[in-house]
């Protein structure tokens, strides 16, 4: 099991998020890439993690039983800190490949999108291994982007769903196993 580094991590997903472009990211680690903006992207994406937790459970979705294991860019920037239940984080960084995650015999918890995602989620469909993704995001643009890429994906999964919510100005969208 890998451990990433929590700063370059959160970095990397800042970047990814806010879709800068290569010039923008070069500009910003030439300069103190920690600025007040990414500070409070920090604190929002912290704060949307604990506000997709909380759905989680509003609606169901996770019975508290459920033992899970979480693939997060880093421990620190979980959504399993959050639910009450046994959940192993394993680390993934957005610049690996998701497909090369051992997997345990537990739900598999993943927020955000990683390269090879979809093929990823056709695996776990194909082999019945249940899982949750999702996004919980003030960015209502980024919520689009990632929202057209889990219709994509149900379309070619077969025993799956959508669930689309909102939390005062927080999107949510979640796919899960039927």
């Amino acid at each position: 099991m890998y451990s990433y580094d929590y700063d370059c991590e959160m970095l990397r997903l800042y970047f990814e998020e806010k879709h800068f472009p290569k010039w923008k990211i070069n500009e910003l680690l030439e300069q103190n890439p920690f600025n007040k903006d990414y500070v409070i992207w920090e604190k929002q994406t912290l704060n949307n993690n604990k506000t997709f937790a909380i759905t989680l459970k509003r609606n169901k979705i996770i019975n508290s039983d459920t033992q899970i294991q979480e693939i997060a860019v880093h421990e620190d920037n979980s959504v399993g800190i959050h639910l009450s239940n046994n959940v192993i984080c394993t680390p993934c960084s957005i610049t690996s490949d998701i497909n090369k995650i051992r997997l345990f015999n537990k739900l598999i918890l993943v927020k955000g999108i990683y390269p090879n995602e979809r093929s990823f989620f056709k695996k776990l469909d194909k082999n019945k291994i249940p899982f949750i993704t999702g996004i919980c995001t003030k960015q209502y643009g980024y919520y689009l982007h990632i929202l057209n890429e889990y219709k994509k994906m149900i379309n070619e999964l077969k025993n799956c769903e959508l669930i689309t919510e909102q939390d005062n100005d927080q999107f949510i969208s979640i796919v899960k196993t039927k």
